[in-house]
């Protein structure tokens, strides 16, 4: 695009500058010269600037140092979420060290206004990078870890319910066991969720929760082997023969 440096001209040699028009040029009027060249130095600093920085959201960036991992990124997206927001679903089950399926866990996943028994304001977020929801929170239910508040092992793993299949679930539920969960603790969890979404599914998976799995794997194993109503295989027993070897 070309520019014009306006001056003070006379009548005579105002219609050769405009052109055909008889008008001068609105770039020339808004853009001298010197105003361009100082436009493009505060480009190059701002891109120099920015050369060092990751992009997270919308206005949010952070340097490449300070995200060297996905917790990272999750830290950094509180900061653009109302007060009182808790971390929760596949991204808890991440934080706490859930075995997870390998595609889960690529938005963070939030609660919003979790301390009000009927949240009034809409939980959904314009950041394709956040996944909010709004539910209801009592004090048992939050942790805090990291430096980040985030709903409890065992209430994560109640709300897995409503986005994980039955064997995933219940090798979350195994992989929470392992990491010092009890059984109780979550079938109390179990019980305050009455009414909400997957608490049927998750009723059904405690009672199936076996803290000798091994591996995701094992426990996927286990849910294809047990049929409706057969009783539910051992896990890794151990197994002597006649001479005790």
């Amino acid at each position: 695009m070309r520019y014009y440096r306006v001056t003070r001209v006379s009548s005579r040699h105002s219609t050769e500058l405009a052109g055909t028009s008889g008008r001068p040029p609105v770039d020339g009027w808004r853009r001298p010269q010197v105003a361009v060249r100082r436009a493009e130095c505060a480009a190059g600093s701002v891109r120099a600037m920015t050369d060092a920085l990751i992009r997270i959201s919308r206005g949010l960036w952070r340097p490449a140092h300070a995200l060297s991992s996905p917790d990272d990124h999750a830290r950094a997206l509180l900061d653009v979420c109302p007060p009182g927001t808790v971390v929760a679903d596949l991204t808890a089950a991440r934080w706490h060290g859930f075995w997870l399926p390998e595609a889960s866990g690529q938005r963070v996943d939030v609660v919003v206004h979790g301390a009000e028994s009927f949240p009034r304001d809409h939980p959904a977020s314009r950041r394709p990078e956040l996944r909010a929801r709004r539910r209801r929170l009592i004090d048992e239910d939050v942790c805090f870890r990291d430096g980040v508040w985030m709903t409890t092992p065992e209430r994560t793993w109640v709300d897995l319910a409503q986005v994980l299949r039955y064997p995933d679930l219940v090798a979350a539920g195994d992989s929470a066991l392992r990491l010092g969960v009890s059984v109780d603790a979550l079938a109390s969890a179990v019980a305050r969720a009455r009414r909400q979404r997957g608490v049927v599914r998750a009723r059904q998976a405690v009672l199936a929760l076996d803290a000798r799995s091994r591996s995701r794997g094992e426990s996927h194993l286990r849910c294809a082997v047990t049929a409706p109503g057969a009783p539910i295989p051992q896990v890794n027993v151990a197994v002597y023969d006649t001479d005790g070897g």
